[in-house]
């Protein structure tokens, strides 16, 4: 059974993030998002700004159900729906020479309900500006339109949208508060932003919104910084690169295979909403600036629960950086003494997507990054004073990761056992690794962590097989950014087991209010609005 959640408010002071991964690669998860029962349909997005720590207190079934590690004859699968859904658009080409490492970074995308009926729309990130040989006009980004019956329309065109550069991230936030949810796309040398009209249409307003970012943009984050009611804008920025000038790489098949270690590093951007649809760049003011490092992933979370966003940002091939915000528009980046920057060994790894979920139900955020290949993955737990510790084999995530490359991932609750599962998406980004590490293949299977209440066991190639718990609280935070350039469903999805009503779901705004609401149906969506008259304001 399943509970979802919208947090709302009113339309001058609603806004969206990006808290849900989707990359191209995950269209599976469509099926997993129309399980819902009786969904509500609704028109508006949430809000960063509003940021939520949310409680849901179940009501105990049975305190000692049993849990068993076999398949059952109701077990889950996920069906690659690609072809049926309408979904045509890929590349098979990309560039020869220097510039194929640009383009084997990039490629996100994700859901956008971006005409208000109801259904999540799918928005694909063009990362090569290769010809493609079964292709004569440019290569651009596309819109699929969800049409409510399984399947999906190209509307790109009329839609507005004519985006055409080396394409790497994308994020979606209501950034001007008119209730429709607006688009950030990164890339390599450009980045653009669409405002939603409301009328099923964008428009480019990147050089009056002041983000036309130029550096090498990778995974970007809406939040609320400042708590002012409006969504800022963080991006990520990752290498030096001049693809015409020396690298410190090796070419197989004219494909260079390079070490990232030796590149330099870039400093990631802050922009300031400056409520009038133009954005401040306060990368330097607030202390974001000064931090170089080799940005890929990225989540904007409450880590300390002092109700101001914090970012971490995961790092390839340099150390991870969490800037604690300290709620004078000043961020710290203390990810060495929180114990979130290296390895147990002190090396730093090659991180590329990024999640966090309270596993434990401590009411306090975990942190689980993705990294490259001969590395493990890291899943961090939230200690609650501000420090954490590396608890990746001890849950059975490390070993099992060594030999692939992550980079999408996303925590969910795929059986609604109430137990917070995690999905991670694998595949090398240099074609020709086998040459390189005759061990290591191009494509790689996804895996899919079972939450087992102890740890995890991947069960991708079981595709699924149910638990059942009952009789305990637990706890989400909308957050910002997540996974691998990529933005998604923007719902708080609870997973509720056998348990056949909710006894509480308590709210706690960013503003300081408190809603609480009490006997709560289940197999449902719910909207819960803030009060905006309220004068409580951290």
């Amino acid at each position: 059974m399943r509970f979802g959640f919208f947090p709302e408010v009113e339309a001058t002071r609603r806004g969206g993030c990006n808290p849900i991964s989707a990359a191209p690669a995950r269209i599976p998860d469509l099926s997993y998002l129309t399980e819902v029962v009786v969904p509500v349909p609704m028109k508006t997005f949430l809000i960063a700004s509003f940021f939520t720590i949310t409680f849901l207190t179940l009501a105990s079934a049975n305190e000692s159900q049993s849990r068993s590690d076999q398949k059952d004859s109701k077990s889950i699968d996920f069906v690659d729906i690609t072809n049926s859904a309408g979904i045509k658009w890929g590349i098979k080409t990309l560039a020869p020479g220097a510039r194929y490492l640009i383009e084997t970074m990039g490629g996100g995308g994700g859901f956008i309900d971006y005409n208000g009926d109801g259904f999540l729309d799918i928005y694909l990130v063009c990362y090569s500006q290769t010809p493609q040989a079964d292709r004569q006009s440019r290569l651009k980004d596309v819109l699929y339109r969800n049409n409510g019956d399984g399947t999906f329309t190209d509307v790109t065109e009329n839609a507005g949208i004519n985006n055409s550069m080396l394409g790497m991230g994308l994020a979606v936030g209501d950034y001007n508060n008119d209730g429709w949810p607006d688009i950030y796309i990164t890339g390599y040398g450009a980045s653009k932003l669409y405002v939603n009209t409301g009328k099923g249409s964008f428009a480019d307003v990147t050089a009056r919104a002041g983000v036309g970012n130029t550096q090498w943009g990778t995974s970007a984050a809406f939040f609320d910084y400042d708590n002012d009611g409006y969504l800022d804008l963080f991006v990520c920025n990752y290498l030096k690169f001049d693809p015409d000038g020396k690298l410190p790489c090796q070419f197989f098949e004219d494909r260079p295979y390079c070490n990232i270690g030796q590149f330099k590093g870039a400093s990631s951007v802050l922009y300031h909403n400056n409520r009038d649809g133009i954005f401040m760049d306060v990368s330097e003011k607030s202390g974001i600036g000064k931090a170089s490092g080799k940005a890929l992933g990225v989540i904007a979370f409450d880590y300390n629960n002092d109700g101001r966003i914090d970012l971490f940002v995961a790092n390839d091939a340099a150390p991870n950086f969490l800037f604690r915000n300290n709620v004078n528009g000043i961020f710290s980046e203390v990810a060495l003494e929180a114990n979130c920057a290296l390895d147990p060994d002190g090396n730093f790894r090659g991180g590329m997507g990024v999640d966090a979920e309270d596993i434990d139900g401590d009411g306090y955020q975990d942190i689980f990054v993705t990294n490259f290949s001969q590395q493990t993955n890291a899943f961090w737990h939230n200690n609650g004073d501000g420090t954490f510790d590396e608890t990746t084999n001890e849950l059975g995530l490390g070993k099992i990761s060594y030999v692939m490359s992550g980079f999408g991932t996303r925590f969910f609750d795929y059986n609604n056992d109430g137990l917070v599962d995690l999905f991670v998406l694998n595949g090398h980004p240099f074609e020709p690794i086998n040459k390189v590490f005759p061990e290591t293949t191009y494509a790689e299977p996804p895996f899919l962590f079972e939450n087992t209440g102890k740890g995890f066991r991947e069960v991708a190639g079981l595709h699924g097989a149910p638990l059942k718990t009952g009789g305990r609280q637990r706890s989400q935070e909308l957050i910002g950014g997540t996974s691998y350039c990529s933005a998604s469903d923007q719902r708080l999805l609870f997973g509720i087991g056998d348990n056949e009503k909710i006894d509480a779901l308590t709210v706690h705004w960013l503003s300081g209010q408190v809603t609480t609401s009490k006997e709560v149906a289940i197999d449902r969506y719910l909207t819960i609005r803030e009060d905006p008259t309220s004068p409580t304001r951290r």
